[in-house]
């Protein structure tokens, strides 16, 4: 009998690689929400 094929493994890991993921859309989502003045500032443009 062949071997099964191999499986894949859920682990918590994964989920924090698609978390991740969703850190640039959010940031970039969040700016725009942000009014103009706020959005001039160059600690805001250059804020992580």
């Amino acid at each position: 009998m062949p071997p099964e094929p191999d499986r894949l493994v859920y682990t918590p890991a994964s989920e924090w690689g698609v978390a991740l993921a969703l850190v640039p859309l959010a940031a970039t989502l969040t700016y725009y929400a942000l009014p103009a003045s706020l959005q001039a500032q160059t600690s805001v443009q250059f804020a992580p």
